[in-house]
């Protein structure tokens, strides 16, 4: 994964800082992960993963449907 995404080390950093601030406000978080690309990258540890719903997607896009349900059943 590290070889796909830009700037590897700063997003990882910026994604444990978002899950950080997110659990302390009580905030869900969810996640997404490309079927080719395999697991969430080891650097996103499970202390940033606990109670974090993963979604498996097969385009580039997020937002496919299981997700989009997701989302409209927190009703937040």
């Amino acid at each position: 994964m590290r070889n796909h995404i830009k700037n590897f080390d700063t997003v990882v950093h910026n994604a444990r800082r978002l899950t950080k601030s997110a659990k302390i406000f009580g905030i869900p978080i969810i996640s997404t992960k490309q079927v080719s690309f395999g697991e969430v990258v080891k650097e996103l540890s499970k202390e940033h993963f606990d109670n974090v719903k993963v979604f498996e997607k097969s385009q580039f896009s997020m937002m496919e449907d299981p997700v989009f349900d997701y989302l409209k059943s927190l009703k937040k």
